[in-house]
């Protein structure tokens, strides 16, 4: 057995885990927890969903299994096929991260939330004029912490409030929120300098001993009072941005190393490495059901398990091939002075490139535009649509496949029409579809037709075609040595725009108790900004000079 089929086998324990999941269809919590898959982007009141579906729940499970089990065929076919093992020597060990750092990531995030309210602790609540607060009930005179299994539950068997627990989990994310945006940023510039002149695998291998720190500090924080825990959250935030953030333009790099001369292979291969991360974020959005289901009060085993995982990952992709190839340096003073000089350089290069220059603006607008009207999605259904939350949930699972299906069909497009009018057109059916899904007010008898069709449907595989082009583009422009300084300063640019303008869209356009317009007024200024963007890109393609 090679390496890349114990990963497989790794992430095969979460197929099984849901599978096993199907035989407890009896508990009724099944959809509480399906909304709590929402919480990395709309904070949601978990227990206030429950409902009887418990017959449900056993189909519901039964065909999460069998999607769970596709992926992973699908996935493992995939890495040996044309697009991955076959075509580079080094693409199927790198796809093999992508897909285990994706699904990592995504796995230990879902119950991050969770984690922090069932750890929040407070002062036991006493009646008021004869009532206790949600999360406990009144019996003899005093107040008596809500079952776990209650709908009423707390979150947290350390504090019967609820309304607590969730400000103190807000009040938390707020702080790791506020930190990771300028921690972000500054981690990108000087991790794409770093990349540019010392390689590519340096910053995989501090990603990878970040992940086993990080996940040794959570489990530690399992046996810390209040205080000491809250520092280790924010401690352990900042070692994860510092890791994570420069990974995607590391690895963006390593396939434009690999395919700088080859053109039609690069788009393939970007597109295998967005196939590749939307199928492990999908497989982890179903594997993870099992322990949001479990309730869980003691976290220990889970994120023990997860270092151990990390530990794993470590060792074998601690020879990830390093893909950047220098020429005998000058001297290794030289090199740390150019690691400096490399910052202003990339600059330079954007400046000196107008087309590259601008596009960075392009795509920082087009990021803010999809990701303020997307995070409102839930909101959406629940308010205007009327939905229920565990059933607005499905929509996060509708996305990835929208996505995983518009990436596999953007390599094959890119050969056929060339990168620049497969963008465009991307982008031009990006804007149309949210402009459609915009309409639902004015039809509300189809609103939810469109949205369903156009706001998710027609609109992510769009964004999924478009992804790769961003990589192509971006590869074919930028020179070998600001690679990576490129791709950094395209999330430095996009985190410039979004922190100022980014609340307009949940603070300004959006009106959750709106019945005309304004309830997708969030999604009709995304589609004219898409709209000009499109415009935009064409322009600049036109007069571009290759």
């Amino acid at each position: 057995m090679s390496w890349s089929h114990a990963f497989w086998l790794t992430l095969a324990a979460g197929a099984v885990l849901t599978c096993a999941d199907t035989t407890c269809d009896e508990l009724p919590e099944l959809q509480e927890l399906r909304v709590s898959l929402l919480q990395s982007s709309v904070k949601t009141t978990r227990s206030s969903v429950l409902t009887d579906a418990a017959t449900e729940g056993k189909y519901r499970g039964a065909v999460y299994c069998a999607a769970c089990c596709l992926l992973l065929a699908g996935g493992l076919r995939f890495v040996i096929s044309e697009k991955g093992a076959a075509s580079l020597p080094e693409l199927s060990l790198i796809l093999t991260f992508v897909f285990w750092m994706s699904w990592f990531q995504y796995f230990s995030g879902d119950p991050f939330d969770a984690f922090v309210e069932s750890n929040t602790r407070c002062p036991w609540p006493q009646p008021l004029a004869g009532h206790c607060p949600s999360g406990s009930r009144l019996e003899q005179g005093v107040c008596v912490a809500a079952d776990r299994w209650s709908p009423d539950w707390s979150l947290s068997v350390h504090c019967a409030q609820k309304s607590q627990v969730l400000s103190e989990a807000a009040r938390i994310n707020g702080i790791n929120s506020s930190t990771s945006s300028g921690m972000g940023m500054i981690t990108v510039l000087l991790a794409g300098a770093y990349m540019d002149r010392m390689g590519r695998r340096p910053v995989i291998r501090f990603f990878l001993l970040m992940s086993i720190m990080v996940k040794l500090l959570l489990t530690l924080s399992c046996f810390l009072n209040w205080s000491s825990f809250v520092v280790i959250i924010i401690v352990q935030n900042i070692f994860e941005v510092m890791s994570a953030s420069p990974m995607y333009p590391a690895l963006n790099c390593m396939i434009s190393d690999l395919t700088r001369e080859d053109a039609q292979t690069r788009g393939d291969c970007f597109s295998a490495l967005e196939m590749a991360k939307n199928m492990a974020s999908l497989l982890a959005l179903l594997s993870g059901y099992p322990v949001l289901r479990a309730h869980l009060t003691n976290y220990f085993p889970f994120w023990s398990s997860l270092a151990a995982m990390a530990l794993l990952a470590t060792t074998y992709f601690w020879n990830i091939p390093e893909t950047l190839h220098h020429e005998k340096s000058d001297g290794e003073s030289e090199r740390h002075h150019g690691l400096w000089r490399s910052l202003v350089e990339g600059l330079q290069c954007c400046v000196k490139d107008r087309f590259l220059g601008q596009y960075l603006v392009i795509w920082a607008t087009i990021t803010l535009s999809v990701n303020g009207a997307w995070g409102l999605s839930t909101m959406y259904l629940q308010s205007f649509l009327g939905m229920e939350q565990a059933n607005a949930s499905i929509c996060r699972a509708v996305w990835f496949f929208a996505l995983l299906l518009g990436a596999a069909t953007s390599g094959p497009l890119m050969r056929q029409g060339g990168v620049h009018v497969v963008h465009s057109a991307s982008l031009l059916a990006m804007s149309i579809s949210w402009a459609l899904c915009g309409l639902g007010p004015v039809l509300p008898a189809y609103a939810a037709l469109l949205f369903w069709v156009f706001g998710v449907g027609t609109f992510g595989v769009a964004f999924g075609v478009l992804s790769p082009c961003f990589a192509s583009l971006i590869s074919a422009r930028a020179p070998s040595d600001c690679t990576g300084q490129v791709f950094g300063l395209a999330i430095v640019v996009g985190t410039l725009l979004g922190m100022p303008l980014g609340p307009l869209w949940s603070q300004v356009f959006f009106n959750p108790s709106a019945s005309d317009l304004h309830a997708t007024l969030p999604w009709l200024v995304s589609s004219a900004l898409l709209g000009l963007m499109a415009v935009w890109f064409s322009i600049i393609s036109a007069l571009r000079t290759d």
